[in-house]
C-alpha cells in the first residue's frame, strides 16, 4: 500500500496538495471579471519547459557527482540516451494527449467551478481503468471494481448537482448578480460536461501508455525520460502558441503571481506523477486523483464561499470509501 513506507507517503502527499492546487490557482488567476486572462498554451509551454530544464541539470548534476571515476567512454554511455532518436520517439503520443489536456483543463473553467472540475474529473479514474485492462491485458481487483461503482456514483451526483446550479444561474436576471452567483456557486454546462468527459479519456490513455512506455523502458533514467517527453511538450505547445497567438498581446500577457505558482507547481507535479508513474503505477495516481478532489473542495469552499448542497456532499462523502478499496491490498 501506498502509505507502507514515509518516502510514498511524503511523495503521494505531495502529489495530493499539487494536483489539487491547479484548479485552484487556475481560478485565483482570473481577473475581476471573473475570466482566465493568460494563453493558456504559453503556461503549458513554461511548464514544459521547466520540467525539461529540471530534468536535464538533475541529471547532469548526478553524473558529475558520481562517488566513482568514469573514463570518458563510461561518461558518453551515461550521456548518450538523450541524444538516442529511437528512445525519443515513443514519448510523441503521451506528449501530445499530456498537452492537450493541459490546454484544455483551463478552457474547461469557463464552465464549471473548481470543485464540480475536481470531483467530475474523477470520471478519469474508470476511464483509466478500463484503457488500463484493455491495453495491459491485466485483471483489476474485485475491491478496485467497487471503488469504480462508486466513483460512478460520485460523477452522477455531481454532474445532477451542477446542471441545475447551471439552471438557477441561467434563470438569474442581471449580469452583475449572476457573474457573483456563478463564481460562488456550484455550476456545470453541458459543454462542461462533455469537454470533462473529452478530458478523462484521453487523461486516461496518456497515463496508461507513458506507464508502458516508462516500464518497458526500465533501464533508463528516469530524468533522461522526464527530457525525452518534456522535449516534445515544448516542441507541441510552441506550435500551439504560434497558431494561437495574438500578435497585440505578448507572451507573459494576462501573468500574475497566481499564473506564476501554477507554473511551479505543475513542474513539481509533473516530475512527482512520472516517478509515480515508473515505479508506483497508474493506480496509485488514480488515489492521488481521488485524494485531490477532498483538497480542492475543501480550499475552493473557503476561497471562493462555494456553496456546496446535499448531492455534492454525497459525492465528497463516498471518495472516503473509495480510498479506503482502493488503498486495500
Amino acid at each position: 500500500m501506498v502509505y507502507q513506507s514515509s518516502w510514498r507517503f511524503l511523495i503521494f502527499s505531495l502529489s495530493v496538495a499539487l494536483y489539487g492546487s491547479h484548479v485552484v490557482l487556475i481560478n485565483l488567476s482570473k481577473d475581476d471579471n471573473d475570466r482566465v486572462t493568460f494563453n493558456s498554451a504559453t503556461v503549458v509551454l513554461m511548464i514544459e519547459f521547466g520540467k525539461f530544464i529540471s530534468s536535464l541539470l538533475a541529471y547532469l548534476m548526478e553524473l558529475l557527482w558520481m562517488p566513482e571515476k568514469s573514463t570518458s567512454r563510461q561518461m558518453w554511455q551515461r550521456v548518450a540516451p538523450l541524444f538516442d532518436v529511437a528512445s525519443w520517439i515513443p514519448y510523441v503520443v503521451p506528449a501530445a494527449l499530456y498537452s492537450v489536456n493541459n490546454n484544455l483543463v483551463v478552457h474547461i473553467q469557463h464552465y464549471t467551478d473548481p470543485a464540480t472540475f475536481q470531483v467530475l474529473s474523477n470520471m478519469k479514474i474508470p476511464t483509466t481503468a478500463l484503457l488500463y485492462r484493455l491495453l495491459t491485458g491485466r485483471k483489476i481487483p474485485r475491491n478496485k471494481q467497487v471503488a469504480l461503482l462508486f466513483l460512478t456514483i460520485v460523477g452522477m451526483s455531481c454532474s445532477y448537482s451542477g446542471i441545475q446550479a447551471e439552471k438557477e444561474i441561467t434563470a438569474a436576471k442581471g449580469y452583475e448578480d449572476t457573474h457573483r452567483q456563478e463564481s460562488m456557486r456550484q455550476h456545470l454546462s453541458l459543454l462542461g460536461l462533455l469537454l470533462i468527459l473529452i478530458y478523462s479519456l484521453v487523461s486516461g490513455f496518456a497515463g496508461v501508455s507513458i506507464e508502458m512506455i516508462m516500464k518497458r523502458r526500465a533501464h533508463i533514467n528516469i530524468k533522461v525520460q522526464n527530457v525525452h517527453l518534456a522535449s516534445f511538450g515544448i516542441m507541441i505547445n510552441l506550435l500551439m502558441y504560434l497558431t494561437t497567438a495574438d500578435a497585440e498581446l505578448s507572451f507573459f500577457s494576462g501573468y500574475n503571481i497566481w499564473t506564476a505558482l501554477i507554473i511551479v507547481t505543475q513542474i513539481a507535479n509533473g516530475m512527482i506523477i512520472s516517478f509515480v508513474l515508473k515505479h508506483l503505477g497508474n493506480l496509485t495516481r488514480l488515489l492521488i486523483i481521488s485524494c485531490s478532489a477532498v483538497v480542492t473542495t475543501f480550499v475552493s469552499h473557503f476561497l471562493f464561499e462555494l456553496s456546496l448542497d446535499l448531492y455534492f456532499n454525497l459525492a465528497v462523502c463516498l471518495l472516503f470509501p473509495t480510498l479506503y478499496l482502493y488503498g486495500k491490498d
